[in-house]
């Protein structure tokens, strides 16, 4: 299993958690864009979650650096 898609279930772990519904290639796009850091993944998924919710498949994963 590699390190992206380690991130992918992770975040639908803590998407469900957080009782949020994510799709798939939301959350795909998320972990790619994480570049293996866990900590910017959950603040990338939260900060879509803030641009808005319910989630899209074609939302942009906007940049919080």
């Amino acid at each position: 299993m590699g390190q992206s898609s380690l991130m992918f279930y992770i975040l639908l772990y803590v998407c469900h958690k957080e009782s949020l519904t994510i799709p798939d290639t939301l959350a795909k796009r998320i972990a790619e864009r994480s570049e293996r850091n866990l900590r910017k993944a959950i603040l990338l998924c939260e900060a879509c979650r803030v641009q808005q919710y319910p989630f899209n498949d074609d939302q942009v994963v906007p940049d919080c650096e």
